[in-house]
């Protein structure tokens, strides 16, 4: 991927400035021997509208004109391209923690109606950014994040990335979602915070980076279940 860079600036990467429709890290993760100029004239986006509109035959042959000699490696990117254009690949890249693929399908979305940054699906019917949260997958958080996913989206039971990132014991991915500005005190249809979740399961990260962010330690489920009480039964400190 590297090769042919040697004019270029020794610390640029190539369209490393073009967010939108950057090539160099999907072929990293595609793990293909192209050398970036081979790819000018054609974008990420430019191959999903042809996947979608004609098929793989027609995106081979968009490939070949765009100036990738090797069958072989046109084989593989579009290989990548139709796995980065299926209806799971956003909850999968997330869960897997593949941000190279999930860079790749972000683009994707904007092409693909069926690739919906917020929709429940994979397992659990979670969005991608819980799937993330849910595996600690900081950086997949990010990417989703700054793609515009809804921070405090709900799946069953009202469960929020938050939630399940304190339920999980993933400090770093909590303080990620509290950066985004997660709603630090919302409760669940059963009236648990974030931070009783983390007290019972004993996460004393996570309950420190809860408490950092302004947590409610005197919340009391309808019942009187107190945050205090989560702790005792977790042996959080």
């Amino acid at each position: 991927v590297l090769s042919g860079m040697n004019k270029m600036e020794e610390t640029q990467v190539p369209f490393a400035d073009e967010p939108d429709d950057a090539w160099p890290r999907f072929l990293l993760a595609a793990k293909l021997e192209v050398a970036p100029e081979q790819l000018g004239a054609v974008r990420l986006a430019e191959c999903a509208r042809e996947l979608s509109a004609s098929g793989r035959p027609s995106l081979l042959s968009l490939l070949k004109k765009s100036g990738v000699s090797k069958l072989g490696d046109r084989q593989k990117l579009a290989s990548a391209i139709a796995k980065a254009s299926r209806a799971d690949s956003l909850h999968a890249a997330a869960d897997a923690g593949d941000t190279g693929m999930l860079e790749c399908t972000l683009i994707m979305a904007g092409q693909q109606p069926g690739l919906a940054i917020d929709a429940l699906g994979g397992a659990g019917g979670v969005t991608p950014l819980m799937a993330a949260a849910s595996a600690g997958h900081v950086n997949c958080l990010r990417l989703l994040l700054d793609a515009g996913a809804c921070v405090d989206a709900t799946r069953s039971m009202r469960l929020t990335a938050l939630m399940i990132a304190a339920i999980r014991g993933h400090a770093s991915a909590c303080a990620r979602l509290l950066d985004a500005r997660a709603a630090v005190d919302a409760l669940d249809e059963d009236g648990w915070s974030s931070l009783m979740y983390s007290a019972i399961h004993g996460h004393d990260e996570c309950v420190a980076v809860l408490l950092d962010s302004g947590a409610s330690s005197v919340h009391c489920k309808p019942n009187g279940f107190s945050c205090l009480m989560c702790a005792a039964v977790g042996g959080s400190e």
